[in-house]
């Protein structure tokens, strides 16, 4: 198992921002089959906290970069009604 780790700085609350960085990470990964990201890094930190619900639509172009490149994307984030 090939592992990267990105330490890539997020836009606090901008999350198809972050998603589109996160989209450029997987592409540069060099063939890794996780990528990890940092805490939070898809909401950012803001307080209060910016959440976003694991079905969110600008998930997608992550989603599928991760899928297209056959890797598991560990990403950070404030996710709705998680306790």
């Amino acid at each position: 198992m090939r592992v990267a780790v990105a330490q890539l700085t997020s836009v606090p609350g901008d999350v198809a921002a972050n998603v589109a960085t996160a989209v450029d990470a997987v592409s540069r990964a060099d063939g890794a089959s996780l990528l990890v990201l940092p805490e939070l890094f898809l909401t950012g930190y803001t307080l209060p906290p910016a959440v976003i619900a694991l079905d969110d639509p600008c998930l997608a172009p992550l989603q599928e970069a991760a899928a297209a490149a056959g890797a598991v994307v560990l990403a950070g984030a404030a996710i709705a009604g998680a306790e």
